[in-house]
């Protein structure tokens, strides 16, 4: 409990997600956090130690047993008729409404079916880091007809709002917004150069910027 309450995480989070945890077996001394079918049936989990010296960190299922592209975690409390996030971990999607973590940075074919089926609205709320995967990942999305937007955010979803709490979190992504070239760009060099400089702020000047610095994220 000393360990959710120091991830903001409330009586109200634990009985939504059923949240457990362990005191022995081979997953001894984690917080257990499972994944429901629609039927109710456990179809995944994520296993987070609470005491910092056991590693690693996170236990999932053999990938041999779940592998984790052939499930939606969380699938049982989302509606694909309702605007959807899509994050990164567990403890992301536990702060918002309609959530999907992806366990990674790369859309499953399974999920991806479902947004085609609904037509659902795609909030992308990817770690900062992970920017390139988020282009990616948007770019997918539009190009199978999806509506998705883009929330810029400082380290991740979880963290952001341990840090400032839920009303700071809700202003954050009421700010979600369409992604362009002239938007990524000045992502990248923020993140790179501080700012994006007034007198570059020409289009033929972001393309080649853009070819440049996606050059250099593949090369990465």
């Amino acid at each position: 409990m000393e360990y959710l309450r120091s991830r903001r995480v409330d009586d109200e989070m634990i009985k939504k997600f059923q949240i457990g945890y362990t005191e022995s077996g081979p997953r001894k001394f984690r917080i257990i956090i499972p994944s429901f079918n629609k039927n109710g049936d456990v179809n995944y989990y994520e296993a987070r130690s609470y005491l910092p010296w056991v590693k690693p960190a996170y236990y999932k299922p053999d990938a041999e047993e779940v592998p984790k592209s052939a499930i939606i975690f969380n699938v049982s409390n989302v509606d694909f008729n309702l605007p959807t996030y899509l994050v990164e971990g567990v403890f992301d999607l536990m702060v918002l409404y309609n959530a999907i973590p992806l366990l990674g940075k790369e859309i499953p074919d399974i999920l991806l079916a479902k947004l085609i089926k609904y037509k659902t609205k795609v909030i992308l709320c990817l770690d900062e880091d992970a920017l390139k995967d988020s282009v990616e990942i948007y770019n997918c999305l539009i190009e199978c007809g999806i509506d998705v937007y883009f929330v810029e955010i400082k380290d991740d979803i979880a963290k952001y709002y341990e840090k400032y709490g839920k009303e700071a979190l809700i202003e954050v992504l009421k700010a979600h917004r369409k992604l362009d070239l002239k938007y990524i760009v000045s992502l990248i060099m923020k993140d790179t150069k501080g700012s994006l400089k007034k007198k570059r702020n020409d289009e033929k000047f972001l393309e080649r910027e853009w070819n440049y610095l996606k050059s250099k994220l593949i090369e990465e």
